[in-house]
This record gives C-alpha cells, sequence and structure tokens, in this order.
C-alpha cells in the first residue's frame, strides 16, 4: 500500500511531537529553497539591513570559517564566481581573505551578461589598482591556469539554481572537478540543488559550508560525494520568521540530544537500571540479534535477557556474553512468548523474519503487552504489522522503531 503524502506528514508531524516533548525544545528546522529566500527577505524588512549588508555578513561568516581551515595565507586560493548572489559572495570573500593578506585569484565568470544588484556592489567594493588578480571570462576561452597547491572555492551558482547546468556552465564545472585541487563551495556546490538529490553535473566538493542552516540536499546519500564535509553556521537570520510557517524536515544534533544522558549514580549498579527483553534472530539472521544486544548494552540497560531460537544460543553467548539467553522451543525461528513478569522494557523485530509462527508469536505478544510496559518494534516487522495486527492494537499500543521514522508514520496512519 502506497503511503499517501496527507499520511506521510501526519506521521511525520507526530514523530516530531514526539521528540518536541521530549527534548522540550523545537529541533532545528531545515528550510525550503522558498523559505529560506523568504527568510532573507523577512530579516532584511525586520531587523533592517540592507541585501548588500546582510551579504557582506555571511561572506565574512564564511572567511572566519575559511581561515579556520586554511591557515596558510601563503596558500593560493582560486575564487570561481557567477554574477548572480553566489557570485556575490565570492567577490566579497576574496576582497575579505586578500585583507587577511591571502595571495588570492578571483575568476569571473560571465557567460549571461545578466549581473545582480548585489552582485555589482561587491564589484565596486574590491581594492582598487588590480590590488586582486581578477579574471573576467565571457566564454571558456582564457581560463587561467590554477596554481598548484591552490584552495578552489566555488561560487558560481547558489539556491536559486533552478534547472541542470548545461553547455558551458557545465564544461567549466568539469573542468572545475578535474583540477588536481582541493574544492570548496560557498552555500552549495554548483550545480547541486537544494532539496532533493542531483545527477546532472555538479562542483565535486570536498567541503561545503552554508549559512544559518543545513540544506535538505546534504542528506541524500547520492549527493554525499558533491557536498563533501559540510558545515554551517549562523548569519543572524532573524528568528521570528518560524512564528506561523511550518517546516516539515528538521535536523536533530548532538547538542540536542546531550542533556538526555543522565549522570548515573556513583554506587548504581545493573540491577537499578530495568531488565529488558529482546526478540530477535531466525536461522541465518542471527547477526541482527548480537547488534541489538550490543546496541541495547552500550545504551545502557541493566539487565538484559535475548530470546533466540536454538540455533543461535551458541552465537550469542560467544558474541554477547554480558547478556542472558532465553532459547526458543524452535530451533529456527521465534514461535513462543516467554514469561513477560520479570522485564520493564520489551524489544522485537531484529532479523526475526517473517514466518508464520513467528507472526502469531508476534500477535500473543502484543495483546499480552497492550500498555503495560514500553515495546520498541523494528522496521523490518513492517509486513507482518500491516498484514496480521488488528485497528485496536494500532490505536492502543505506541509504535516506535529502530530506524526508520518512516514506518512508523505508515503504521500510525492506519488509524484514519
Amino acid at each position: 500500500m502506497r503511503q499517501s503524502s496527507k499520511a506521510r506528514s501526519k506521521g511525520q508531524s507526530r514523530i516530531y511531537l514526539c521528540l518536541y516533548l521530549l527534548l522540550r525544545k523545537p529541533l532545528m528546522r531545515i528550510p525550503t529553497t522558498e523559505q529560506m529566500r523568504a527568510w532573507d527577505a523577512f530579516t532584511i524588512e525586520r531587523e533592517p539591513i540592507s541585501s548588500t549588508d546582510l551579504m557582506e555578513r555571511a561572506a565574512r561568516t564564511f572567511t572566519d570559517w575559511f581561515v579556520s581551515k586554511y591557515p596558510d595565507p601563503t596558500r593560493p586560493i582560486c575564487i570561481f564566481a557567477g554574477t548572480g548572489n553566489n557570485g556575490g559572495d565570492g567577490v566579497a570573500t576574496a576582497r575579505l581573505l586578500h585583507e587577511r593578506g591571502y595571495d588570492v585569484m578571483l575568476v569571473i565568470c560571465d557567460f549571461s551578461a545578466r549581473k545582480s544588484a548585489d552582485f555589482q556592489e561587491q564589484i565596486a567594493r574590491l581594492p582598487a589598482h588590480g590590488a586582486i588578480e581578477t579574471h573576467w571570462l565571457e566564454s571558456l576561452e582564457g581560463v587561467p591556469p590554477v596554481p598548484e597547491r591552490a584552495v578552489v572555492v566555488d561560487a558560481l551558482f547558489g539556491t536559486g539554481l533552478t534547472r541542470p547546468l548545461e553547455g558551458a556552465w557545465a564544461v567549466l564545472v568539469d573542468f572545475i572537478n578535474n583540477l588536481p585541487v582541493e574544492r570548496v563551495a560557498i552555500d552549495l556546490p554548483s550545480g547541486l540543488f537544494a532539496d532533493q538529490k542531483t545527477i546532472s553535473p555538479c562542483v565535486h566538493a570536498h567541503k561545503t559550508f552554508c549559512f544559518e542552516v543545513p540544506r535538505k540536499a546534504f542528506f541524500f546519500p547520492e549527493n554525499a560525494d558533491r557536498v563533501g564535509e559540510w558545515s554551517f553556521k549562523s548569519i543572524g537570520l532573524h528568528p521570528d520568521f518560524w512564528q506561523g510557517v511550518g517546516a516539515t524536515d528538521h535536523y536533530l544534533t548532538h547538542a540536542d540530544v546531550l542533556p538526555l544522558l543522565h549522570q548515573r549514580p556513583r554506587f548504581s549498579h545493573k540491577g537499578t537500571f530495568g531488565h529488558a527483553l529482546l526478540l530477535c534472530g531466525q536461522k541465518g539472521s542471527m547477526g541482527a540479534a548480537v547488534l541489538a544486544a550490543r546496541a541495547a548494552l552500550r545504551a545502557g540497560t541493566g539487565l538484559l535477557t535475548v530470546h533466540v531460537p536454538q540455533c543461535g544460543y551458541d552465537i550469542l553467548q560467544i558474541s554477547a556474553p554480558e547478556a542472558l539467553c532465553h532459547v526458543d522451543k524452535a530451533n529456527d525461528c521465534w514461535t513462543t512468548l516467554p514469561n513477560l513478569e520479570p522485564y520493564t522494557a520489551i524489544g522485537v523485530g531484529c532479523g526475526i523474519g517473517q514466518r508464520t509462527a513467528t507472526a502469531q508469536a508476534l500477535r500473543a505478544l502484543l495483546r499480552e503487552v497492550r500498555c503495560r510496559r514500553p515495546l520498541l518494534i523494528s522496521e523490518n516487522l513492517q509486513r507482518l504489522m500491516i498484514l496480521s495486527l488488528t485497528h485496536w492494537l494500532f490505536k492502543k499500543i505506541l509504535l516506535q522503531t529502530f530506524n526508520s521514522p518512516a514506518f512508523s508514520a505508515q503504521c500510525l496512519s492506519q488509524q484514519h
């Protein structure tokens, strides 16, 4: 069954609400391209600040980061800039690096003869008398040689790109990618779409620095070798923009989660922190049970019992000897339910397969548990859950997953 966008959005909202209640603060929002433009405009109007001065602030933020990463001012810097606002960021960066003593070469690619007002203002702010070596290109002819050891800064296109690069731009991007140098992108690698995966021509950056918040494009695996190592830092966009504005994507950081890790009392021991039960594994998939057991122990559970089929006993005892092992009556899969009274929390699903006997055991588990103790369900039970569970189970049992918020949304959507 294909999940509707409405159901998916509702499921994502519920997941976000759970995280908000857990963390007691909103998560970092990942804006769309349109929201990012609106946020800039809101800041310009509300602060107030001119668009050129906001660009200057962004360029200074990037320059500070760049100097921290490349502190040697004798290393050549070659900036390829377009003539839009991302190019304006590049021109401002060239000036700021020059002021800090860096050897900067600025290559302005004026293939379209269209120039943004902020770009032209940054050109006017360049130091006089050719203090910065500058090359204006109206075609691919005359591209200057890039010095050895140089760092190439990509400032051709940013989030305003609406179609794949082609023609001279695609050739230039290919030229940049084939240079034996390190490549750094301002805001986004040129050619990369901000809200989706990109398979068309694109600068392959080793490092990408963006402003204010990460871009959604950073989280697509297809974009990993194009974005490289990414960083971001606030440029002071106005926080009131998000009042009444929704976001479907959020970014959970280490700083968000760290307060949830409580310091344990000095004289505590394994009996102090509950007794967890894992129902995992089948013949041929015992590795999943081992990983789940190790993860539970690493996460800080006190006592841990792992219920496995008979074929998994030796594997678990050798691989996770800290865990207690409870053996099923069947040799190959999970078929029977152990006594649940000793356990304070239960996890089920990693590697248990989709056999009929296992589905019956799962149904018995859910009827037994209901809402009397926490239950964590792995995503690989998707088929069993959706095909065999009754309406009231979805309504009365809290569904969580090890690694699939999308499945949580799908299960929750079955109520409606």
